[in-house]
């Protein structure tokens, strides 16, 4: 794979009719020269990254409470993670949340604007766009 990306690129590099970016899509191809490049995996080119961490630990139990999920694209992060925790009772209140938007290549990242803790509810929420 990484010998047709640097076929792509060297060709492109010495073609001055061709130089810039190009951009293929899955079930799309590429023909340069003799060389042809197919995307053909579609369904890995469309999903993040997930890593996984301990967001709250419980030292006496030792035991992880809540777990943060981390979404990576290429150099895109975006976090689930709790925006509002109570400490008395070792819940989350509430998560923040990412969307992924493959064609935008960009994630959408939910979180509370305004929480009511009496009521343990969010009243507002704000959407982010990370690009």
């Amino acid at each position: 794979m990484k010998t047709i990306i640097f076929i792509i690129i060297s060709t492109l590099a010495f073609s001055p009719a061709l130089a810039g970016e190009v951009k293929i899509f899955p079930g799309q191809s590429l023909t340069v020269g003799n060389t042809t490049v197919t995307c053909t995996n579609p369904g890995a080119a469309a999903r993040p990254l997930e890593l996984r961490a301990c967001q709250h630990w419980d030292k006496f139990n030792r035991a992880c409470l809540y777990e943060k999920k981390t979404l990576v694209w290429k150099d895109l992060k975006c976090d689930n993670s709790c925006q509002i925790w109570d400490d008395f009772n070792g819940v989350c209140l509430y998560e923040s949340s990412c969307r992924f938007i493959p064609g935008q290549e960009a994630f959408v990242l939910s979180s509370c604007a305004d929480f009511d803790r009496f009521n343990k509810v969010c009243r507002r929420t704000n959407d982010a766009l990370i690009r």
